[in-house]
């Protein structure tokens, strides 16, 4: 897996959205009520289990901004398909994020990482 994200280096944010709103992108762009950002929101989605497994796995700090917005969709990917989050002393997969709370992480991509 971690050859998957090897690749996105290149990706520039101005592609990705140029990409997000065309047809070739068969999802939807997400809004919100309510000030979604990293501090008063997205950070505290991740917990210490998720961070420690990822950077164990992935070497990505997801209590970093910074890395969390240059493998967003990687993340994404995880987060939507139950990967993480994760039971930090089994491994096992916990109960998959809220349909709310990845509509709250979709958007804080759509609305440029505030």
């Amino acid at each position: 897996m971690p050859e998957a994200i090897k690749g996105l280096d290149h990706v520039k944010l101005s592609e990705f959205k140029i990409y997000r709103k065309t047809q070739l992108y068969q999802g939807r762009i997400v809004k919100v009520e309510g000030n979604i950002s990293w501090e008063n929101t997205i950070q505290y989605f991740f917990t210490q289990s998720d961070a420690s497994y990822m950077m164990k796995e992935y070497k990505i700090d997801l209590t970093k901004k910074k890395d969390v917005i240059r493998y967003r969709m990687f993340i994404f990917g995880l987060v939507e398909d139950g990967t993480i989050p994760v039971d930090g002393n089994t491994k096992e997969k916990k109960s998959k994020w809220s349909d709310d709370k990845i509509a709250k992480f979709e958007a804080w991509i759509d609305a440029d990482f505030p």
